[in-house]
């Protein structure tokens, strides 16, 4: 499995998990936009009754301008949740990969229906977030390929031995034979590169303890993000 991988991996959990919230919200905001809709157009001619009260002057004017005031301000909030589910239908569009306007029917929510009760297991939940988190994978295969490269560095610091076989021939007269193999080993030493070789490997070192501690730091965050969040469920579960 490559970091690559484990990227891929993580950016498909994040894409559904934007996708889950972007429909949640645009299928509350379209509820309450029809409920809006409904509330908006009551308050309009409650407006106009009051207007005609005021013209045909069986209303106090100031009260009338006050209730109208108080009127036109509910309007405007109402407006923004209109605001809202258009601004939600956008989102969820844009995360789906459909095109601006594409028209797409939401199923939305039975509120009678609660959740089944979580079993919150604490340690149990820990252990599976920490076997699935692809941030973990990523951290192991970059530790492993930091020491690979400290590795090799070092080792390049070191003579190089090469051997070799040849066959070779001579028509020399007076050699006892013409023909013979010739065998050996070969040595080489990058003497001038030995300090490049040396600041690599401590570069390496320097990376995987650097990987080390966010590795540590990211295990030590999960249970702890595990425990605000099976509190939440839990607090939630008992509003209910």
């Amino acid at each position: 499995v490559h970091v690559s991988e484990q990227r891929e991996r993580r950016i498909k959990q994040n894409l559904i998990y934007e996708v889950v919230k972007a429909y949640t919200r645009a299928a509350l905001a379209e509820e309450s936009a029809d409920q809006s809709r409904q509330m908006i157009t009551d308050l309009e001619a409650r407006l106009a009754a009051i207007d005609a009260n005021i013209s045909q002057k069986l209303t106090d004017k100031v009260e009338g301008l006050q209730v109208e005031a108080t009127i036109l301000e509910n309007i405007f909030r109402l407006k923004k949740l209109l605001k809202e589910y258009e601004s939600a239908k956008v989102e969820l569009l844009r995360l789906m990969g459909l095109e601006q306007g594409t028209n797409i029917r939401l199923s939305g929510f039975d509120y009678t229906v609660l959740p089944p009760e979580l079993p919150l297991d604490l340690d149990a939940m820990g252990k599976e977030a920490l076997a699935n988190r692809p941030e973990l994978f990523e951290s192991d295969m970059e530790e492993q390929i930091s020491l690979d490269d400290a590795n090799q560095a070092i080792a390049k610091m070191f003579p190089t031995f090469k051997p070799f076989l040849r066959y070779d021939h001579d028509d020399n007269k007076y050699l006892t034979r013409n023909d013979w193999f010739t065998f050996g080993l070969t040595v080489s030493w990058d003497l001038f590169s030995i300090p490049t070789f040396y600041w690599e490997s401590r570069t390496a070192d320097q990376n995987t303890s650097l990987i080390r501690t966010k590795r540590a730091s990211l295990t030590a965050a999960i249970p702890s993000s595990m425990a605000v969040v099976s509190g939440s469920v839990a607090s939630s579960s008992k509003t209910s």
